[in-house]
């Protein structure tokens, strides 16, 4: 059986680079996004009431369907991945089943950024998968998912902060919970101005020699993704943004911020600002809650919301 990873972080952190740099090692397979637990898992309650073999053929065909970046991927295995699902004991151990069934390489990997509040969930249920970690500074990560088309609720600097809390908390619990050898924890700006020596101790963590072709990731110019690891692209965002603003930002995610590795000294925030971003990130919890319970309402039976959100 291949060794299991999953790249996790919020959206717009570096998951898509990181994840097509890995994709050219030679021993490495990176899977297009599933968007497994937030759309299959979290219509579980739903999906009880559909025969397991049907079930099965679902599931193929939506991953078939929403495949990102389009790869062709799960067309070519949709007989594997029905195979896998059917015989899986569960819904959420057969995220690990299926993923093991698309490539024959050591390792085999994906990464969907709203499978990270699923992070520790994941990992207890797939004993055999792994789990890297990247953080980004919040303030170029709401610049960079403001107002960004299909996605939810990233109308302000208020709402785009708050999904960053959201995710990387229960990131930070995953790191606090799991044993060492089974998460690593990264961030953005070192894979972009260190991409060997991070890459390497990736390689390292994954139990593979270093392949140099990992320095040379493919990107997607319809993904806004950089043409290659450019050091200055990790801090060019403090060239338009007024410290003071990215400090008020780093005083609302509080101990969070130094956990994901930036310290921008700032004052502590006022009690009605952190009571008004708790607020909204308590509403975006309730989605990630519907889906624990298994009764979100957009997924694999309901084909509506965004796809790649």
């Amino acid at each position: 059986m291949s060794q299991q990873v999953i790249i996790a972080g919020c959206t717009r952190s570096g998951t898509t680079v990181l994840a097509q740099a890995l994709d050219r090692h030679r021993d490495i397979f990176i899977a297009p996004e599933m968007q497994y637990f937030n759309q299959v898992y979290g219509q579980r309650r739903f999906l009880s009431f559909v025969p397991k073999s049907r079930q099965a053929k679902m599931v193929a065909r939506f991953l078939s369907d929403q495949e990102y970046p389009a790869r062709g991927v799960f067309a070519q295995a949709k007989d594997q991945i029905t195979q896998s699902y059917a015989s899986a004991p569960s819904i959420g151990a057969a995220y690990g089943q299926i993923l093991n069934s698309l490539s024959d390489r050591a390792v085999i990997g994906e990464k969907t950024p709203w499978h990270s509040p699923f992070a520790l969930a994941i990992l207890r249920k797939n004993p055999n998968i792994k789990m890297i970690v990247i953080t980004r500074h919040p303030m170029p990560t709401i610049l960079s998912v403001m107002n960004k088309p299909g996605f939810r609720r990233v109308a302000t600097q208020r709402q785009c902060l708050a999904r960053w809390v959201l995710i990387n908390r229960a990131l930070r619990r995953a790191v606090q919970v799991l044993p060492q050898r089974r998460v690593m924890k990264i961030r953005y700006e070192d894979l972009v101005q260190a991409p060997e020596a991070v890459l390497g101790d990736i390689c390292a963590f994954l139990g593979l020699d270093f392949d140099p072709e990992v320095l040379n990731p493919r990107f997607d110019e319809a993904k806004e993704v950089a043409q290659g690891f450019v050091p200055e692209r990790a801090e060019i965002w403090r060239k338009s943004v007024p410290e003071q603003t990215s400090q008020e930002v780093c005083a609302l995610a509080g101990s969070l911020c130094d956990w994901a590795g930036y310290s921008d000294i700032a004052p502590r925030a006022g009690l009605w600002q952190r009571m008004r971003l708790e607020a909204e990130v308590l509403l975006q919890n309730c989605a990630v809650l519907t889906m624990r319970m298994g009764l979100y309402p957009f997924g694999i039976l309901t084909r509506k919301g965004p796809k790649h959100d």
